[in-house]
């Protein structure tokens, strides 16, 4: 679920990147697992060097909110 768009983050296309993170968020809804977890983070830590894009923070934001709490 979160690893198209961890690739994706990593080939420089954050954007849809973070798009692409978004609808993974959305799909996981209430889904909490330690694979859940480790896929989001590495998502996060995908998207550090992109980190200056307002998109890319607020998925950050969001994955810390609804994921990782």
């Amino acid at each position: 679920m979160a690893n198209l768009p961890t690739l994706t983050m990593a080939h420089d296309d954050s954007l849809h990147g973070a798009e692409l993170g978004r609808d993974a968020l959305a799909a996981v809804g209430a889904v909490r697992s330690d694979r859940v977890s480790d896929a989001f983070r590495q998502l996060q830590t995908a998207a550090v060097p992109h980190r200056q894009l307002a998109a890319v923070r607020e998925l950050n934001q969001d994955i810390r909110r609804l994921v990782l709490s």
